[in-house]
């Protein structure tokens, strides 16, 4: 367990060294199944230290709720002068007896006047 441990952070930690980055990343990382894809997202973007003033998540999976899983996590109110929102896009695959995260997408939503108002790839000024 604890070289999952190890892998997540090392994987998270990349992630987020990119953070001004907005294109999709194809990464493959396993997980056990006692964490749920959303409980996996959140910890895939660091949801628990975010300094965002709300965080909210929505998953999508099939009606059987065993095939693949797209989890949708919102970060509104940013302490930060020109992004307002962020919006992360999480894919999980089952394997196993687990989870592997095969896509993750991350778009933002600039301040009024710091650029696009909906949710995009581009940098906000």
């Amino acid at each position: 367990r604890r070289w999952l441990r190890l892998g997540l952070l090392a994987l998270t930690a990349a992630l987020l060294s990119a953070c001004g980055s907005t294109k999709t990343r194809t990464v493959s990382v396993s997980a056990p199944a006692n964490r749920s894809p959303t409980e996996l997202a959140l910890a895939h973007i660091n949801g628990g230290e975010t300094q965002a003033v709300r965080v909210s998540t929505s998953s999508q999976s099939s009606p059987e709720g065993g095939g693949p899983t797209t989890v949708t996590v919102l970060q509104e109110g940013l302490a930060d002068d020109s992004v307002a929102a962020v919006k992360t896009v999480l894919r999980y695959q089952p394997q196993g007896d687990g989870w592997r995260l095969v896509s993750m997408q991350r778009t933002q939503k600039c301040q009024p006047g710091r650029g696009h108002q909906g949710f995009a790839t581009g940098d906000c000024v």
